[in-house]
C-alpha cells in the first residue's frame, strides 16, 4: 500500500464537523478526504457546509475567505466569487436525519454513485447523538411522563450508522460516543454490548477487530481523555476503531495506542490571549457605562458577602476599583492584543484574522454579576471553583435544592492553570457552568473561548444563531484529538504499526 494513498472518508452524524477537521488535516503516511459529511441540524450544516467550502478553495479563494471572516466583505460574495468550490461544498455536505425514510434513501443515492468509483477505499467516522446515552440525558429523560427507552429513536441510532458500515464496508471506522454510553441499557441489556456486537458483525460474522486507543485501555477501556492529549480540557470520551478483518488479522493490541501529551494545555494557554471583553446586561439599558456601574456594584455585594478572613473581601474591593478604572470596553471581538499567545494559541492562530470569528458576549442577569464575581474571584485566590458550600449565603440562588448536593457547581467558574472541564451543549442556556476566570470580565465563556478549548482553529467559523453556535462546539469532537486519531489509524493502513504504535 503507497503511503500517500487517500482514503475516502464518510463523516455520519457529523455536528459542525470536529472529527473531519481533525481527519482532514491530519498528516501522515495516509491522508483522509472528506467525501461526504451528513447532518441533520441546520445550524451545524451551515457550519459543516462553511468549513467544506475552505478546504475546497485555492490561495486566492483562502484570502476572500479571511476578508469575509474580518468583516470585510460578505459571505454571499465570496461564494460568488468561487462558485465552482461552494458546489463542491454541496456535493460534499448533506442535511438529512439518518434514519428518516426519504432521507436514508437520498443518503443512499450518493453513497451507490461514491461506490461506483471506487468501492473498497473507504473509512467512516462519527457517532450517534448522544442525548439519550448521556447521564443528563437519562435523568431529563426519566422525568419525562411514560417515557420508554424502548421506544426512544435516539437509544437506535447507533444502527443507522451499521447500516451505513454494512452498505460501505469500509477500510476502518471510528465511531466517539459519550461515557454515559457504557451504563445506559434498554430492556435489562447494556446499549453498549449491543453497539459492540454489531460493529463487529456489521459487515458478517465476526467482520470487525474493535481496538481501543486509550494509553491504559486495561484501567480506561474505550475512553480517551481529552486533556491526556493536549486538548485543554477534561473531556472524556468513548472512542471504538474498527478494522476490517482482513487489515487487522495480525496486529497487536497494545501497540494500537494514543501517545499522551508531555504536559497538559490549562485554560490560560488556550484564552489568554483573546481579546477582552464585556458582558452585556439582560433586560437593561445597554452601554460600557451602565454594565460598569453594575458590575462594580456586584464587586461590593460579594465582598460584603465574603466571609472575614478569608482574604476574599479584600481582593474582591480590588477588583471592585479595577473596574471603576477599565476604560471602554466592547462586546464584540476586537482585533488580536498585545499579550503573547502560548503555542497551543499561535497553532489555532491565523496571521490572516484581524480579529478572532465568534467572540462576541452574552448578556447576563445583574443578579447574577455578584455570583460571577465571587466565583471567579475565589478562583483567583483558592486555585478551584467554589462550590455551593463555599457560597456565602447572600450570594445563593434561590434554588430548593442548592443545599442537596445535586447542584454544586451551579455556579462554576474555569480555572486558569488547569484544563477546562467539560465544555458541554449546556453552555449554551446561561452560561453558569462556563465562568471566565478573568474576574473583572465578569462574564460567561464566548463561543471562540469555548472554541478553543476544543481546539477549533480560530478560522473555523460557525454559523447559525449564537445558541446553536455554543450547541455545535459543545457536541463537537475536538479536532486536536480527531487528529492523533488519525495520524495512527493512517499509519494502521499503511502498514506502519510501529509509527502507530509511537504517535
Amino acid at each position: 500500500m503507497k503511503s500517500n494513498q487517500v482514503f475516502r472518508t464518510i463523516d455520519l452524524f457529523a455536528g459542525p464537523g470536529g472529527l473531519a477537521e481533525g481527519f482532514s488535516t491530519s498528516v501522515g503516511p495516509a491522508e483522509f478526504k472528506i467525501d461526504l459529511s451528513v447532518e441533520m441540524d441546520p445550524g451545524a450544516f451551515a457550519t459543516l457546509r462553511l468549513r467544506s467550502f475552505y478546504r475546497n478553495l485555492d490561495s486566492k479563494g483562502r484570502q476572500d475567505y479571511f476578508d469575509f471572516a474580518n468583516g470585510e466583505i460578505p459571505l454571499e460574495e465570496v461564494r460568488r466569487r468561487h462558485s465552482v468550490s461552494w458546489k463542491q461544498a454541496e456535493v460534499e455536505t448533506a442535511m438529512l436525519e439518518l434514519g428518516k425514510p426519504i432521507d436514508n434513501e437520498k443518503l443512499d443515492r450518493h453513497l451507490d454513485e461514491l461506490l461506483e468509483d471506487d468501492a473498497d477505499n473507504f473509512v467512516v467516522i462519527g457517532g450517534p447523538p448522544c442525548q439519550a446515552y448521556s447521564l443528563a440525558g437519562r435523568s431529563r429523560n426519566a422525568g419525562i411522563a411514560d417515557y420508554s427507552a424502548e421506544k426512544d429513536s435516539r437509544h437506535f441510532l447507533f444502527r443507522e450508522y451499521i447500516r451505513i458500515l454494512e452498505k460501505l464496508r469500509p477500510k476502518a471506522f471510528v465511531m466517539e460516543n459519550v461515557k454515559g454510553i457504557l451504563s445506559s441499557s434498554v430492556s435489562g441489556g447494556r446499549i453498549f454490548e449491543l453497539v459492540r456486537r454489531d460493529l463487529a458483525s456489521a459487515a458478517g460474522r465476526d467482520s470487525y477487530r474493535l481496538f481501543s486507543l486509550s494509553p491504559n485501555p486495561e484501567k480506561s477501556g474505550y475512553v480517551l481523555r481529552a486533556e491526556e492529549h493536549g486538548v485543554p480540557q477534561a473531556r472524556h470520551r468513548v472512542i471504538i476503531l474498527g478494522l476490517r478483518q482482513d487489515i487487522a488479522a495480525n496486529l497487536d493490541d497494545e501497540k494500537i495506542r494514543l501517545t499522551k501529551a508531555m504536559e497538559e494545555v490549562s485554560v490560560k494557554d488556550a484564552i489568554g490571549d483573546l481579546p477582552k471583553l464585556r458582558s452585556g446586561l439582560s433586560r437593561e439599558e445597554e452601554g460600557f457605562e451602565r454594565w460598569q456601574e453594575a458590575v462594580a456594584g456586584a464587586f461590593i455585594i460579594a465582598a460584603d458577602a465574603a466571609p472575614d478572613g478569608s482574604g476574599l473581601r479584600k481582593r474582591l474591593w480590588q477588583h471592585h476599583k479595577a473596574v471603576l478604572r477599565r476604560k471602554e470596553m466592547t462586546r464584540t471581538s476586537q482585533t488580536y492584543g498585545v499579550t503573547r499567545p502560548s503555542e497551543y494559541a499561535i497553532a489555532l492562530r491565523d496571521g490572516r484574522l484581524v480579529r478572532p470569528p465568534n467572540h462576541e458576549t452574552r448578556g447576563h442577569m445583574i443578579s447574577d454579576l455578584a455570583r460571577y464575581a465571587f466565583c471567579s474571584t475565589f478562583a483567583e485566590l483558592k486555585g478551584r471553583a467554589p462550590s455551593s458550600k463555599d457560597f456565602p449565603g447572600a450570594l445563593a440562588p434561590d434554588h430548593k435544592s442548592w443545599n442537596s448536593g445535586k447542584f454544586a457547581d451551579r455556579f462554576k467558574v474555569q480555572v486558569w492553570d488547569s484544563p477546562s472541564s467539560t465544555v458541554t451543549s449546556h453552555i449554551s442556556k446561561d452560561g453558569h457552568y462556563f465562568i471566565h476566570p478573568d474576574p473583572t470580565q465578569c462574564r460567561s465563556l464566548t463561543v471562540r473561548e469555548a472554541a478553543r478549548l476544543q481546539s477549533f482553529p480560530d478560522d473555523y467559523i460557525f454559523l447559525g444563531n449564537r445558541t446553536s453556535q455554543y450547541v455545535q462546539v459543545g457536541n463537537a469532537v475536538p479536532p486536536l484529538l480527531a487528529r492523533q486519531i488519525a495520524v495512527v489509524l493512517g499509519q494502521l493502513l499503511s502498514g506502519n504499526l510501529e509509527q502507530a504504535s509511537a504517535a
